[in-house]
């Protein structure tokens, strides 16, 4: 499976309506990459991975949305999220707790909110800082 281009065809259309551009991380990562922050979307045996970066002072950082979330998350908020079987069907599943969990303010996060309240930045790879800051970083 090309996680990739997965990715792509789920959010046919969602690069130019959101000035957005998906980026290949690897095989099993890829990001949309905004004006100043990035949302990458990861896949493992343990199911998808949202993580949101964002420069801060010219440093690349990294947060975990499923940790934030799962912290922060009730089970009520959890209800009505239906078993995920295909990769659209797991992405849409966390990006709408991501809406759950974030007040329905997750829009305004993507605008590039920063998450340092938060205080559980995660290790960037360097593969990670090398395709995301060339991005990110002014020319």
């Amino acid at each position: 499976m090309d996680f990739y281009k997965e990715v792509e065809k789920i959010f046919k259309g969602y690069e130019q309506n959101y000035q957005l551009k998906l980026t290949k991380i690897d095989n099993n990562e890829v990001a949309f990459i905004g004006e100043n922050y990035a949302l990458g979307i990861g896949w493992s045996m343990d199911g998808i991975d949202l993580h949101y970066f964002t420069l801060d002072n010219l440093i690349l950082c990294k947060f975990s949305l499923n940790n934030i979330l799962n912290a922060k998350l009730t089970k009520i908020e959890r209800e009505g999220i239906l078993p995920s079987t295909t990769i659209y069907e797991k992405i849409i599943n966390e990006l709408i707790i991501c809406e759950r969990g974030f007040n329905n303010h997750f829009q305004e996060l993507l605008q590039g909110e920063t998450l340092s309240d938060y205080g559980n930045k995660e290790f960037v790879s360097n593969l990670e800082k090398s395709i995301i800051e060339r991005e990110l970083l002014p020319r």
